[in-house]
């Protein structure tokens, strides 16, 4: 399975995602930020964790997990590639817990300004979850 693959976008990035359940469609969404952002690793780095608690529908947990993770990457560099999801049904949405770990990094080189609601839907097709994300550069 492609976890990501860019889209035509006139002025931004176009990112289809793709996962077997929605905490899998997190993680692509994920994996596709920190492609684009291409952050610079220091050689000697120590483990880092943080929690996140986000609720919503699935789209505003997907809009808000990843633009806590271009927060996390931009602003106190650090760079998550483990995760730990659970999702919790709630009356009206969703509650996601998501346990991460990373490291320190020196930077990005490329500049991504938010994760956006543009056209966004996150849909099931054959067997997978699919979303499109427009990313603000």
């Amino acid at each position: 399975m492609k976890r990501f693959e860019f889209i035509e976008h006139p002025a931004d990035i176009g990112v289809r995602i793709r996962g077997k359940n929605f905490p899998d469609l997190l993680v692509s969404g994920a994996r596709a930020l920190e492609y684009m952002l291409e952050p610079v690793i220091p050689a000697e780095n120590k483990p880092i964790g943080k929690n996140l608690n986000i609720a919503g529908t699935e789209e505003e947990i997907l809009i808000g997990f990843l633009n806590e993770l271009l927060f996390f990457a931009t602003v106190r560099n650090l760079l998550f590639r483990k995760f730990l999801i659970t999702i919790e049904h709630l009356k009206n949405g969703y509650r996601a817990r998501i346990g991460m770990k990373g490291v320190r990094i020196s930077g990005c080189l490329k500049e991504i300004k938010s994760a956006t609601y543009h056209g966004l839907t996150v849909v099931k097709k054959r067997k997978m979850l699919e979303a499109v994300v427009i990313f603000d550069v």
